[in-house]
């Protein structure tokens, strides 16, 4: 029964220093079970030279471990931020390529009346294009990085896409800021 526990106890050390070999070193997950194997052998033999391993000991180092992930992970969360703008700018460029598609086939770009929606059935309202061949944005129409609608201009000649930011309003600062397709 201590031999189990002991292994258990091994085991969810090894597992426990893996995660944090991975975070360390920018492993992918999927790797993990390498360092969890290598680290499982070693803690194994670890044991092999100790007559009365100390339990205590163990609980109190495996505790340790988890509280130092945990504050290591801390400082991965604020970097999930920026990838709402990195969302948004991907799916203006995404449009941008389907408007430019849509331009090819067409000589011209939706107007504003029009909209996105234009690229995803033959427009009803004027100007009806002859030769359009979409759809050319498949399933919904794509929003910014915090679920907000994207923004669309064009006279039929030039366009203009934007997001509005976080905070869905004009201007702002950091992750309120408008973001331009013309600034991209």
């Amino acid at each position: 029964m201590r031999q189990a526990a002991l292994f258990i106890l091994n085991g969810f050390n090894s597992f426990l220093g893996s995660i944090f070999l991975v975070f360390f070193f920018n492993m992918p997950f999927d790797h993990i079970w390498l360092p969890t194997v290598i680290l499982l052998g070693f803690m194994t033999i670890w044991d092999w030279d100790q007559q009365n391993p100390q339990i205590l000991m163990r609980c109190v180092g495996s505790l340790l471990a988890a509280v130092f992930i945990l504050f290591h992970l801390a400082f991965w969360f604020p970097t999930l931020e920026p990838a709402s703008v990195d969302t948004t700018q991907t799916n203006i460029r995404s449009l941008e390529q389907a408007l430019e598609l849509y331009h090819l086939n067409t000589q011209s770009y939706p107007t504003t009346e029009q909209g996105f929606e234009a690229l995803r059935s033959l427009p009803t309202v004027e100007p009806v294009p002859d030769t359009w061949k979409g759809p050319y944005v498949r399933g919904s129409l794509p929003v910014d990085g915090w679920g907000n609608e994207i923004h669309y201009s064009s006279d039929g000649t030039a366009y203009e896409i934007w997001s509005l930011g976080e905070d869905g309003q004009p201007g702002g600062e950091g992750d309120d800021a408008d973001i331009y397709a013309s600034q991209l």
